[in-house]
Formats: structure tokens, sequence, C-alpha cells
């Protein structure tokens, strides 16, 4: 694991890696699982805002929900055996656009002010 990479200690999910402040911020990447509900996503808002509060600049990536990946798949696959890639690629980022969405109100919930932002817009 590269020196910048680090994964935290006490995580109560694997998928979760924190990334030292290494380019002026920290990222932190949650998995399905972490945001498998909505109290589970409450509960990453609350993190995320407890590390703005402290005054650390954070970026977070969100996996979607947990068991949501597989459904989109069975859907697409349902349609066409082997999904088209380009389409097949759209349907599965719904999965992130919609846990994008809920974290981003959840921490608007708790007085930050997020930016939410899917990765092939963020710059």
């Amino acid at each position: 694991m590269p020196a910048a990479t680090q994964r935290r200690q006490g995580s109560p999910n694997p998928n979760r890696i924190h990334r030292k402040q290494h380019y002026g911020f920290d990222c932190s990447k949650y998995g399905g699982t972490s945001v498998g509900s909505v109290e589970r996503i409450k509960n990453v808002a609350k993190r995320v805002a407890k590390a703005r509060a402290e005054g650390h600049d954070v970026v977070v990536v969100v996996s979607a929900m947990s068991g949501e990946t597989n459904r989109l798949v069975a859907l697409a696959q349902e349609i066409q055996e082997i999904p088209d890639p380009r389409e097949f690629d759209v349907i599965l980022s719904t999965g992130e656009q919609v846990t994008i969405g809920l974290l981003a109100m959840a921490l608007k919930a708790s007085a930050s002010k997020p930016k939410a932002t899917p990765a092939g817009r963020w710059r």
C-alpha cells in the first residue's frame, strides 16, 4: 500500500480507506455497506461534518448503497444478456448518484455546505 494511503484503525468497514492529507485535503471512500441505509449515510455525514468543523478540507467518494449495483446489473441483463458497455455504465452510475445526493442532503441538514459532484465533473 502506498505511503500516502493507510487503512483507518478500527474502521468497521474495510472498504473505507483514508488518505493522509497529501494534496491539501483529506479523501475518504465509503463502500456500499458504509452507506447501505439512511442511518449509515447520516453517520458518514456526521464524520464529514466533524472533519470540516476541525478545519479539514474533505473529499468524499461513495459507492452505491449495499445491494444496489447487483439490482441494477440484474435489470440491465433482463434487457440484454450482455449489456452494451456505454448504456451499462450509465445505468450503474445511477447507484452512486443516489448516494451522492442523499449524502449531500444529510450534510446540508447538519449545516454543512457540500458540493455534490459526480466523478466525471470533479476538477
